[in-house]
């Protein structure tokens, strides 16, 4: 009896252990749906950015580039002074490599964190007219510490800038678009990704994971924060990642990134919360990584019709340059036509998804692509290299052409970039000097008449009025 009664009494305990489990399973999954139902209720109450879709206001904005990530093109000489021997360096990580003092390098980039950019600038772009800027950030501002000791980079130091660059563009009404710029492992193996080194990305799960980390890490910093006044409109989840639609051997293959451009979006989307402080929630960008916007067209298409992406909640950012070969080669007239005549393709994609032309620029020319050959040169040198009265003419023109194109059939331009310290038509800043772009972007010098435009020409060859450039050499 004793041995029944013992058992008995561990079966009702065991029942009202077991019970109470089921209770506290079923409370813990009623929280969690709850939880759910509010979350999914305070996403659907913020409204969504649409940005890049407004077409009585278009995108006018540049990119803050060389900033959180350094480039030696757009500065030679912080570069050149790192450099230890004739072996030039590569990207920011080779920069921090070549110093013996680790702490030395640190000490340099918070330097340029803070002196780099000033509320000065902000306040400049604002009276140029532009309302938006693009912001390269790197994964290493976004994690806290380098989880294996050949990750050198400067982990977390550009936060407060970061901060107070938002407050700055709430301050001037400058909306902003977040550019994940560089990924763990490497993206694309560009200097603007922090290694040259080769694309690693795709190789670790963790590298894949952390960046999905890094953009709920970005949303927490900079999205749900009621102090920024909604000013982040826009995430672009990867800058320039490299794809393989032939040998995904050797670079990113295309599954694997499509699967990445889904994953994110959910991430974001699920992690903006108004309770939090978000005020909007911002449209979210993939890049076209390069290989035109063809084979994502029907993948995007797709979606839409499953309902994995929204309508209005997503766009492209796509980069137009016209200073690598081949294009480099073409005349002026030819850097022209091919300008105006973009807008057809242009107009058809924006027709499915908003269209942003992430990175542009005056120039038709790389400069200072080895950063050593521009060491000591003044803006004004270079600006002097560029300044014949054919060459002002063209500038302007280009400029034109592409503004006028890239507002009326996209959702505008993030030209590249506010500044550098030797590539003039590189800076907007500098060619706004130099006339090249006007104070004002609605400004027009070369409004092409009828005839042009029934040739398909989106700017004239002359002048409608008087243009006076700052420089302009015999």
């Amino acid at each position: 009896m004793k041995f029944f009664a013992s058992s008995f009494l561990t079966l009702v305990l065991g029942f009202s252990t077991l019970s109470s489990a089921k209770l506290s399973d079923s409370a813990r999954s009623a929280s969690v749906h709850h939880r759910a139902i509010i979350d999914h209720q305070e996403r659907a109450a913020l409204p969504e950015a649409r940005f890049g879709l407004n077409r009585n206001k278009p995108i006018r904005g540049v990119n803050l580039g060389s900033w959180l990530i350094t480039e030696s093109w757009m500065m030679p000489k912080f570069y050149f002074d790192a450099q230890p021997n004739s072996q030039p360096l590569t990207d920011e990580h080779s920069w921090i490599k070549a110093h013996p003092d680790r702490s030395v390098a640190y000490a340099k980039l918070k330097d340029h964190y803070k002196t780099y950019l000033t509320e000065a600038d902000i306040q400049l772009m604002s009276s140029y007219g532009l309302n938006s800027v693009r912001i390269p950030i790197p994964y290493w501002t976004l994690e806290d510490a380098a989880p294996s000791p050949d990750e050198i980079y400067l982990f977390k130091a550009g936060r407060p800038q970061m901060r107070q660059m938002l407050l700055w563009c709430k301050k001037y009404n400058i909306d902003v678009l977040l550019d994940l710029h560089a990924a763990p492992g490497s993206q694309n193996a560009y200097d603007n990704s922090g290694s040259r080194a080769g694309v690693f990305w795709q190789t670790k799960q963790s590298y894949y994971d952390r960046t999905i980390t890094a953009l709920e890490t970005m949303v927490d910093f900079y999205v749900n924060n009621a102090s920024y006044g909604g000013v982040v409109k826009g995430i672009i989840v990867l800058n320039e990642p490299l794809v393989a639609l032939n040998n995904p051997n050797q670079w990113i293959p295309f599954p694997l990134l499509k699967k990445f451009y889904i994953a994110s979006y959910r991430a974001i989307r699920s992690r903006v919360s108004a309770a939090k402080g978000a005020q909007n929630m911002p449209t979210i960008y993939f890049s076209n990584s390069i290989i035109g916007t063809d084979p994502w067209m029907p993948w995007i298409q797709s979606k839409y019709n499953d309902g994995t992406f929204l309508k209005g909640t997503i766009g492209f950012d796509l980069h137009r340059y016209q200073a690598f070969t081949p294009l480099d080669k073409l005349t002026y007239d030819g850097h022209i036509n091919r300008t105006c005549k973009s807008g057809t393709n242009l107009a058809a994609v924006q027709a499915v998804l908003p269209v942003v032309i992430g990175e542009m620029s005056d120039g038709v020319q790389l400069r200072c692509v080895d950063y050593r050959d521009c060491v000591g040169r003044t803006m004004q040198q270079d600006i002097n290299t560029l300044n014949s009265k054919s060459s002002n003419y063209f500038s302007r023109r280009f400029w034109e052409a592409q503004r006028v194109i890239y507002e009326k059939d996209a959702g505008g331009w993030y030209f590249w970039s506010w500044k550098s310290t030797s590539a003039s038509q590189w800076s907007y800043r500098d060619s706004v000097q130099q006339v090249w772009l006007p104070s004002n972007p609605n400004e027009r010098v070369f409004l092409p008449s009828a005839a042009e435009k029934a040739n398909g020409q989106c700017v004239s060859k002359n002048p409608n009025h008087g243009i006076a450039f700052r420089t302009t050499s015999s």
